[in-house]
C-alpha cells in the first residue's frame, strides 16, 4: 500500500539511515499494527528506502509477538487478533503465511520430574527479522529523545533477547546505566502494549542503553554500541 510523504519542521534526516531531505515517510515506533489504537504514538521520519524494506519484518515481527503464549491473553492482543487473522486471508500473503508456519515445530515436553509428556507445536522465531525490527525501534526512539537526530551510521544497535538477559547483564559494561534504568519510571503507550526504559552515557552521548516490553511479557534489552570500524579506527588513533 503506497504512503503519502510528509514535509514537517524539524524532519531534516531519515531516523534509521540518516539520509537527509525534505519530505519522508510518517512512521510509527513502535509499529502501529501492535495497537487497537494507533493515537500518541512516537512519530519519525523515515525515508522511501527504508521504509519498504521494514514494512514486512514488522508483519512478521506482529504475528510473532501474538503467537506468543504468555501474549494472547493480553486485553490488547486481543483487540488486534481479529485484523491480523484477516491479514492473513489476503491473496497476495501467501508467502507471509509460509514464512510463519515455517517457523512451527513439534517440540518434546517433559514433566518437573523430566518425564517425557509428548510433544506441542511451538514457535522459533527467525530472530534475523525479529532483531531488525527491534534495532528499527531503537534508532526511531533514539531520534524521538535525544534532538530529532538519527543514531549516527557507524553506530550500531546490538539486540538481547528475554532468554539471554543474566549473561548480558553480568558482562555489561553500562553497569551504571542499568541501575538507572532499573530505578526510573517506564514509558508506556497503548495500555501496556509497550513500555520501555532508556538512558543515556555521560560521556559518549550516542551510547545508549534500552529496555523494552511488548505487550508485558516480551522483552529486549538493546544497546548503541561503536561499529567494528569506528573503534578499530578509534583504537588506532590513540
Amino acid at each position: 500500500m503506497s504512503r503519502r510523504k510528509r514535509k514537517r519542521k524539524g524532519w531534516t534526516a531519515c531516523a534509521h539511515c540518516g539520509k537527509p531531505g525534505e519530505t519522508f515517510e510518517r512512521d510509527h515506533i513502535p509499529p502501529k499494527g501492535l495497537f487497537d489504537n494507533s493515537e500518541n504514538l512516537v512519530v519519525v521520519p523515515w525515508c522511501s528506502v527504508c521504509y519498504p524494506q521494514a514494512a514486512k519484518d514488522e508483519e512478521y515481527f506482529r504475528a510473532m509477538l501474538l503467537s506468543h503464549h504468555r501474549v494472547g491473553e493480553h486485553p490488547e492482543a486481543k483487540k488486534v487478533m481479529p485484523t491480523f487473522w484477516r491479514s492473513l486471508e489476503r491473496p497476495d500473503h501467501k508467502g507471509f503465511v509460509k514464512s510463519i508456519t515455517n517457523g512451527l515445530k513439534m517440540t518434546d515436553i517433559f514433566t518437573p520430574l523430566g518425564l517425557w509428556a509428548g510433544k506441542v507445536p511451538v514457535y522459533y522465531p527467525n530472530e534475523k527479522r525479529m532483531t531488525r525490527v527491534v534495532q528499527k525501534i531503537v534508532r526511531g526512539l533514539y531520534w524521538h529523545h535525544f534532538g530529532h537526530k538519527p543514531l549516527p551510521e557507524d553506530w550500531d544497535v546490538w539486540v538481547c533477547w528475554q532468554k539471554n538477559f543474566p549473561e548480558a547483564k553480568q558482562q555489561s559494561s553500562h553497569a551504571n546505566i542499568v541501575a538507572a534504568l532499573q530505578s526510573g519510571p517506564p514509558q508506556i503507550l497503548g495500555k501496556g502494549v509497550f513500555r520501555y526504559s532508556y538512558a543515556q552515557a555521560s560521556d559518549v552521548p550516542e551510547g545508549t542503553i534500552w529496555l523494552m516490553k511488548f505487550y508485558e511479557a516480551v522483552e529486549f534489552f538493546c544497546t548503541t554500541v561503536m561499529s567494528d570500524q569506528l573503534y578499530t579506527a578509534l583504537k588506532a588513533s590513540g
